[in-house]
This record gives structure tokens, C-alpha cells and sequence, in this order.
């Protein structure tokens, strides 16, 4: 029964998540004068995700006579697992084949709203950590 809820609630989370991804790809593109609203969709569409782990506790809950911390945490970490492997394997294919300078733009973007808010020496570290960061993802 645990097995069911954990790959229903997960299945349901992962496809919501990479829909959405796959809308907002349509509508807006890779265009970077989207990427502020990019970033509050896709925080909300996490949390929204996330409400798949209390449907699939709910649903446990009802259907079963014995609970415990360990099978609940077990049924949260195995439905939540389903749209973070989901949206890890989206995020590669998106780097290497769909915007392979998404992270050169999304640095840009960022670095011209903090020059817009720091002084000189925090942008200077700010950015070089930045630019650190950036040189270990190598995909």
C-alpha cells in the first residue's frame, strides 16, 4: 500500500513540476528579460510540488490502522524523491541541449541586479564567488 501512495503522489508531483517547466518554456522561451518571473514560478512550483508529500501522507493516514515517524518519513522522502530526480534530469537536458548558455545568462542577469544594489567592494566579492560557483559546474 505504502509502495502505491509513494509512486502515485510522486509520478503526480513530477509530472506537475516538468509541465509547468515545459509551459513556461513555450510561453516565454530562454529570453533572460523573463528570468526574475521564471525564478518566483518555479519557487512556487516547488512548494506546489510539495503538497503531493501531505496528499500522499493524508491518503496513508486514512488507509492505514498503524502509523509511525519512520514510515511517514519514509513515504515524504519517497514521493518528494520522484520530482527532484525529475527536475534534475529536465535541468541537465535543458543546460546541455535546450539553452546550453543558461548559466552564463542567468549569471549575467544576476550580477547586473546586484551591481544595482551593492556597493563597489561587496559586488567585487559577491561576483567573484559568483564566477567561482559558475567554474564547478561543468557539465
Amino acid at each position: 500500500m505504502n509502495n502505491s501512495i509513494i509512486i502515485r503522489n510522486g509520478l503526480y508531483g513530477v509530472t506537475f513540476l516538468i509541465a509547468v517547466n515545459l509551459i513556461m518554456l513555450a510561453v516565454v522561451g530562454t529570453d533572460p528579460a523573463y528570468f526574475d518571473i521564471g525564478e518566483v514560478i518555479g519557487y512556487t512550483t516547488i512548494v506546489l510540488c510539495l503538497s503531493f508529500v501531505f496528499i500522499g501522507m493524508r491518503q496513508y493516514e486514512l488507509t492505514s490502522k498503524s502509523s509511525n515517524f519512520i514510515t511517514r518519513l519514509g513515504i515524504g522522502t519517497g514521493i518528494s524523491l520522484f520530482p527532484s530526480v525529475g527536475f534534475g534530469l529536465y535541468y541537465v537536458i535543458y543546460v546541455k541541449w535546450i539553452d546550453p548558455e543558461f548559466s552564463e545568462k542567468y549569471v549575467k542577469h544576476t550580477l547586473e541586479k546586484m551591481q544595482a544594489t551593492m556597493t563597489a567592494s561587496e559586488f567585487e566579492v559577491a561576483k567573484s564567488e559568483m564566477i567561482e560557483q559558475l567554474s564547478l559546474l561543468d557539465y
